[in-house]
């Protein structure tokens, strides 16, 4: 309900955040797009990355609500949050990064999330979203939310590094709308179901509206980690040659300045090296 209420508050600014900014339609070129299942290490990679290169991404500020967020900035960097995500325990702050998927979330129901909160099998659904081609309309939220962020934070000539999980399974989307896009893939092996069935369960815990449907969590847990990984290894030959990195969990933990560096290769190869000479 609380969901629905906040939908209808938004409604009056979307269409008018859409008539202001109507003709504003520049896009991040070559964005960089932080992918791997959840619970993979995205968030944290995505966090350092951002910090490290002093990048546009989107921010809490934004994610909060997309459909007003360019109207109501000054008023959304003035929120106080607490001072973690309540899912999973994450430090952040309103201008802290946050997650493509949750800014899409805002505009579309067209995103596996919304199988856990209808207490729907997590995994058979991303089997679904996994297999079929994203709809028109739901590339048109995309290009229309990364046509927002990038007003809402983008800087010419600073890279644009967004985390989306989600679109793991949509390689061929992304590079449909950006031919030259990048990615950094993250995957993790050890921990990864146990991890990912715990935050299944939180997050039905705090936004689901119906019962589970006594599907086996562990089982849906392991269909989505195999679903998501299945298809990015299918699809990432698509991705132009050195514009994929891929690293793993393991890495990212044990050596996290080693990583940044291996990930930072997809960046503008100049400016990297004049950052890691420190000029």
């Amino acid at each position: 309900m609380r969901y629905a209420l906040t939908g209808l508050a938004a409604e009056p600014f979307y269409w008018a955040q859409q008539t202001l900014y109507k003709d504003d339609k520049k896009t991040p070129k070559d964005p960089i797009f932080i992918i791997g299942h959840w619970r993979s290490g995205t968030t944290y990679l995505h966090t350092l990355l951002v910090d490290f290169n002093k990048a546009s991404t989107i921010r809490n500020t934004f994610s909060i609500c997309p459909q007003a967020a360019l109207m109501l900035k000054p008023i959304f960097k003035r929120l106080k949050v607490s001072p973690t995500r309540s899912i999973d325990w994450v430090p952040w702050s309103m201008n802290d990064p946050q997650e493509l998927d949750l800014a899409l979330l805002r505009v579309t129901n067209n995103m596996p999330h919304y199988s856990n909160c209808m207490g729907e099998d997590f995994g058979e659904q991303i089997k679904i979203w996994c297999r079929e081609d994203l709809d028109t309309r739901f590339r048109n939220n995309l290009v229309k939310i990364m046509e927002w962020a990038w007003i809402h934070d983008g800087v010419d000539g600073q890279p644009f590094i967004l985390k989306t999980p989600a679109l793991t399974c949509h390689i061929p989307t992304i590079l449909n709308v950006w031919p030259n896009a990048r990615f950094v893939y993250i995957n993790r092996e050890k921990g990864l179901q146990e991890s990912f069935e715990k935050i299944l369960t939180i997050f039905h815990e705090q936004y689901g509206c119906w019962r589970l449907d006594g599907h086996n969590i562990d089982n849906s847990a392991a269909k989505s980690i195999r679903y998501l990984k299945k298809r990015f290894n299918d699809t990432k030959k698509m991705i132009p040659k050195g514009n994929l990195i891929e690293i793993t969990y393991e890495e990212l933990i044990d050596s996290p300045q080693e990583t940044i560096k291996k990930a930072n290769k997809i960046m503008n190869k100049d400016k990297f090296e004049d950052r890691l000479s420190g000029k």
